[in-house]
């Protein structure tokens, strides 16, 4: 089965994703037989308006029949939903084993638990302590950037952009600029040059790293809201040396009621402590082997390289009080990243 810093690591997916009622295999398009978006070389107001208003009419998305897999690992059976902005709901198990992990995102908080952790935890960490608790050190990337990793994107009109310009055969390339609390990222996408579809999206550092990758296939179009999704999307996190597949037979979008509402409850499995990535109380004594202080038991109720500059014709290489958070240069940081990269 999957070890725990793999399935850990897949809440990069920390987090992301649709009332009309559409499932897309079922009023599906070829790809070939949809007219063209763009019919000459676009703008960056005309991509950025073919994006957004792709993504427009998402407000839920539940997929059915996902698989996910890691290499080296069996495929995993999948519950995967979103509700936009940042709600998330994934769970993965097996016929055999049954819950293998549960890995979501609320309003205020987003939370991972792993069946096979040693020790046994549900994690969890406010989104606004992100960027200065030991969560920085576990996920490279804000847990909502899975979001647009499957394909759900939103691009600010008034944000810093450039591009697009060809990319290779039936690929336009464009940048934008993501400003974050640490430091401003740069987000490259790569589009078909006629239909619009991200291909590939790369997130980069303030010094040109690669922190998360998300290349996407099999797009369907459903005719009844005008969406088109990926069906396939690779993922991959150079930082921690992480990458998986998400498959997804169908989507239902916009489908989810106030029935819904405990799917994106924090999970509070009998006898599993919950563990704060932002307190400084967390420790890790030795690989493998916790100290509770700072956990409660809930009550019974590839592109490896830098960023390339922008050319023409260029191809990317590539609920509690919680206590104070700890600095991520601490070294209850390096211990705790240590110890889930492991």
């Amino acid at each position: 089965m999957p070890d725990f810093s793999r399935l850990l690591l897949l809440f990069t997916l920390s987090t992301v994703l649709a009332a009309s009622g559409a499932s897309c295999p079922r009023r599906s398009i070829p790809s070939s037989a949809l007219q063209p978006v763009f019919l000459g070389p676009p703008t960056t107001l005309q991509v950025i308006q073919e994006i957004n208003d792709n993504s427009a009419p998402i407000r839920q998305l539940r997929a059915r029949g996902a698989r996910l897999s890691l290499p080296g690992t069996p495929t995993l059976r999948a519950e995967l939903a979103i509700e936009r902005p940042r709600r998330l709901r994934l769970k993965a198990d097996t016929t055999l084993t049954g819950a293998e992990l549960d890995l979501g995102s609320n309003d205020d908080l987003f939370w991972m638990w792993v069946k096979r952790a040693d020790p046994p935890a549900v994690y969890y960490c406010r989104h606004d302590q992100f960027y200065t608790s030991s969560a920085r050190q576990v996920l490279p990337v804000e847990p909502s950037w899975l979001i647009s990793a499957l394909g759900v994107i939103e691009l600010d009109q008034s944000g810093q952009h450039s591009g697009p310009v060809a990319a290779g055969p039936g690929k336009l390339e464009m940048r934008s600029v993501v400003l974050t609390p640490e430091e401003a990222l740069t987000r490259v996408l790569i589009l078909h040059d006629t239909q619009g579809w991200v291909l590939e999206q790369h997130l980069y550092n303030g010094k040109h790293q690669l922190l998360a990758s998300s290349r996407m296939s099999r797009h369907r179009h459903d005719s009844s809201t005008g969406v088109t999704l990926p069906h396939h999307v690779e993922i991959c996190l150079p930082p921690v040396g992480m990458s998986f597949v998400i498959d997804v037979d169908r989507y239902e979008i916009n489908q989810l009621d106030s029935r819904n509402w405990q799917m994106w409850q924090t999970p509070h499995p009998q006898g599993i402590p919950l563990a704060d990535l932002a307190s400084p109380y967390l420790r890790f004594t030795s690989p493998g082997v916790a100290n509770t202080t700072g956990m409660s038991t809930p009550t019974p109720h590839d592109r490896q390289g830098a960023l390339q500059p922008l050319r023409p014709s260029a191809t990317l290489r590539p609920s509690a009080t919680l206590p104070p958070s700890a600095t991520r240069s601490s070294p209850r940081s390096r211990r705790l990243r240590d110890f889930f990269s492991r």
